[in-house]
């Protein structure tokens, strides 16, 4: 991991803060625990002692040790005067702090709990997190360049900026992710859940999004240059302003999809007799052999505007199967 601090002290720095409160001025003893093993302090409501190496052997009250352990003190005894043993839950806790921050630290994060935290600019390249539990986090401008989210939940994610090229997102959930001005170039999107995401100004150039679920996206001047779409779901999707040069769109639902100011040329498009209720402008540049047959199954909707095959909700010579 790169920067001044390491993943898993943002991580934990994410869930919690440390207070500087007192205890009817009575100190808490937390001069020489790092954050963590305060934060896990308070996570269980166990009041930290005094170090011992401090000078003061004694526990402050209500601070009994809970024991997990034939060494540990039993409840109510240190707060007779007895002293700490190992053995205790708060050793035990000191043990996963330092198995989970290790765990941070190497990348390895498959299947974890990560929900809503804070990992902006985060380097997590080649990082494996498939199946992990991103939904909410805040993953804003984090290079997540090659790395594995296959089947993660990034849910409500911020990944505004975020660089994702070349990483597998196959059949991640990413339904109301804000993606705007991403890095997706070459990205393996393939059976995504993307309904409703914000994809404006995203760079998925090269991008495998067959079979995606995209319905309500937003696309807005996403560049889908070369883009694999086929069988994907666009029903309806705002692709106004986006690119589509040469991308496949063989079989894909394009039902009410928004099409103004698309750049299609070279496009693998779906017959047009199946294309259904498409919105699209004077400014949308369709295939050279199409304007003539995409204009003859339009009528005009406002000032150089239009929709496609209109009638019924889907193409005016589709299948009833369609």
């Amino acid at each position: 991991m790169s920067g001044n601090t390491t993943l898993g002290k943002r991580y934990w720095a994410s869930l919690a803060r440390p207070r500087s409160r007192q205890s009817r001025g009575t100190a808490r003893g937390r001069a020489g625990y790092s954050f963590v093993e305060r934060y896990w302090a308070a996570l269980i409501g166990y009041r930290l002692p005094v170090r011992p190496d401090e000078g003061i052997q004694r526990h402050l009250p209500n601070t009994d040790p809970i024991s997990v352990g034939s060494s540990a003190t039993a409840p109510g005894e240190a707060a007779r005067g007895g002293q700490t043993h190992p053995g205790t839950l708060f050793d035990a806790i000191r043990s996963e702090i330092a198995r989970t921050e290790a765990i941070l630290s190497s990348g390895h994060l498959s299947e974890a709990n990560l929900r809503g935290v804070d990992l902006s600019g985060a380097n997590l390249t080649r990082a494996d997190l498939s199946g992990t539990n991103l939904a909410a986090a805040n993953l804003t401008a984090a290079n997540l360049t090659r790395a594995n989210l296959t089947r993660a939940d990034l849910s409500g994610a911020n990944l505004t900026r975020a660089d994702l090229s070349g990483a597998n997102l196959t059949n991640t959930i990413l339904t109301n992710t804000d993606l705007i001005d991403a890095n997706l170039t070459r990205a393996n999107l393939s059976e995504a859940h993307l309904r409703y995401a914000n994809l404006t100004g995203a760079g998925l150039i090269g991008a495998d999004l067959s079979e995606a679920h995209l319905s309500g996206a937003i696309l807005i001047g996403a560049d889908l240059t070369g883009a694999d779409l086929s069988e994907a779901h666009l029903s309806p999707a705002i692709l106004t302003g986006a690119n589509l040069t040469d991308a496949d769109l063989r079989y894909a639902n394009l039902a009410g999809a928004d099409l103004a100011g698309t750049k299609l040329a070279r496009a693998a498009l779906p017959p047009v007799n199946y294309i259904a209720a498409v919105q699209w402008s004077d400014h949308t540049e369709w295939d050279r052999e199409l304007n003539e047959v995409v204009r003859s199954r339009s009528i005009k909707i406002g000032e150089g505007l239009y929709v496609m095959n209109p009638a019924a909700g889907r193409g005016v010579d589709a299948p009833a199967s369609w």
